[in-house]
C-alpha cells in the first residue's frame, strides 16, 4: 500500500506487512522512526497503524542511518518500525521498512542526460529508488551510453556491519557501488549528501537527478577535495582538540577516542573527550577549543558548518603525521566494472 502526502511524494509504506507484524507480535505499543527528510510522513503512518488498535509513538530524535536505532523508544514499545533504510543487524523488536518510492524517475533522468559528458556511466541511488535502476539503464542505452550498476557483493547485513545490500545502492558510509571503472556517475535521488560523498571519495564527476523536483545537480571533486585539504591544514596549528564521541549505539567509538587522546597528548596537544547524542554545529560552537575530531560517522565532517576545523579520524592522523596529506586525494578507481548492461 502506498503512503501519499502529495501526488509527487509517494512511498510504499508496506502497511499490510506492518499490520501482520503487529498481529504476530500481539503488539499494543508501536514506535515509528524516520530520518529527517521523511518525518513529514510520520503523522499519516501513525494514523494508519493506529487503526490496528495500538498506541503509536513517533520518534522525534535525529536518525542518520540504519545504524541509528532509537533504542530508548525501542525499549518502551513492543515493536519499532524503522523507516527509510535497508535492514542491517538484527534487532529483536525492530522492523526495517525501506520506503520504496513509486514516483516515476524517467523525467528527471532524461533531463540529467543533457549534462552527462562521458559514455560509460555508473548508476547509483538510495534504497528508495534502487528498484528503478534497470529502467534508468535502459534510458542510458537509448541515449547511446553504456550503463554500469556497481555490485556491492555479500558484505551487507554482516553482524556488526552497516552496509549497502543492493547493487547500485550507496549510503553515507558505503560507496562501493560507485567504485567501478567508468567515465562519470549518475546519482538518482534527492539532496546533496550522497552525490557530494561520491564525488569527493571516488574522485569522479557526479550528475544527480532528483525525481521529486526534476532538478539536476553537477558535483565535481576538485573543489570538495580542496576544502578538505584546507580544513586539515588549518588544524595542524591547533593546540587543543575536542574528541567527539556519539552516544548513539551504532556510532559509539570510545576506544578510538581514547587512542586519539593518547596520540594528541604525546605531542603536547590538549585534548578532551566529549560525548554528544546529536552532533550539530551548536553543540560544538560553545567549546573553547581549536579543533574537533569526530569518531562517529565520517560523513559528519562534511555536513557541519563550524568555523573551527572538524576532522575525521583519518584526517586527524594526517595532522599527527601518521598519514600524508596527499592521501586525501582519491586515486582513480580501477575496480573491475560492476553489472554492466550491454548496449
Amino acid at each position: 500500500m502506498a503512503c501519499t502526502i502529495m501526488a509527487m511524494y509517494e512511498y510504499d509504506c508496506e502497511f499490510e506487512r506492518l499490520n501482520e507484524e503487529i498481529a504476530r507480535r500481539s503488539a499494543k505499543k508501536v514506535g515509528i522512526q524516520l530520518p529527517a527528510g521523511m518525518k513529514r510522513l510520520a503523522a499519516e503512518i501513525a494514523e494508519n497503524l493506529s487503526k490496528c488498535g495500538v498506541e503509536v509513538i513517533i520518534s522525534g530524535n535525529s536518525c542518520y542511518g540504519a545504524c541509528d536505532i532509537d533504542e530508548n523508544l525501542a525499549a518502551v514499545v513492543d515493536v519499532l518500525f524503522h523507516f527509510g533504510h535497508s535492514p542491517v543487524r538484527t534487532h529483536l523488536n525492530v522492523v526495517f521498512v525501506e520506503l520504496r518510492c513509486t514516483i516515476d524517475v524517467k523525467p528527471a533522468v532524461e533531463e540529467a542526460l543533457k549534462y552527462l559528458n562521458g559514455s560509460r556511466i555508473c548508476i547509483t541511488t538510495t534504497v528508495q529508488h534502487v528498484h528503478t535502476l534497470n529502467e534508468v539503464a535502459e534510458l542510458l542505452i537509448r541515449s547511446g551510453r553504456h550503463p554500469i550498476i556497481g555490485k556491492v557483493g555479500k558484505k551487507g547485513n554482516e553482524v556488526g556491519g552497516v552496509h549497502a545490500i543492493y547493487d547500485g545502492q550507496v549510503i553515507g558510509c558505503d560507496l562501493r557501488a560507485a567504485m567501478v571503472e567508468c567515465d562519470e556517475i549518475l546519482f538518482v535521488g534527492s539532496g546533496d549528501f550522497h552525490p557530494t560523498a561520491i564525488a569527493m571519495n571516488v574522485c569522479k564527476r557526479v550528475v544527480s537527478a532528483d525525481p521529486f523536483t526534476r532538478r539536476v545537480g553537477v558535483f565535481t571533486p576538485e573543489n570538495l577535495i580542496k576544502k578538505r585539504i584546507l580544513r586539515v591544514e588549518r588544524a595542524m596549528s591547533a593546540s587543543s582538540f575536542g574528541i567527539i564521541v556519539s552516544s548513539k549505539s551504532g556510532q559509539f567509538n570510545m576506544q578510538i577516542a581514547r587512542n586519539i587522546r593518547e596520540k594528541a597528548e604525546k605531542r603536547g596537544i590538549r585534548s578532551f573527550i566529549i560525548m554528544i547524542d546529536d552532533i550539530r554545529e551548536e553543540a560544538l560552537c560553545n567549546f573553547d577549543l581549536d579543533a574537533f575530531v569526530i569518531t562517529a560517522c565520517p560523513r559528519l565532517v562534511d555536513t557541519l558548518s563550524v568555523e573551527k576545523p572538524v576532522l575525521s579520524v583519518r584526517e586527524f592522523e594526517i595532522v599527527m603525521g601518521e598519514r600524508k596529506l596527499d592521501e586525501l586525494i582519491p586515486k582513480p578507481n580501477t575496480r573491475a566494472p560492476g553489472n554492466a548492461h550491454a548496449s
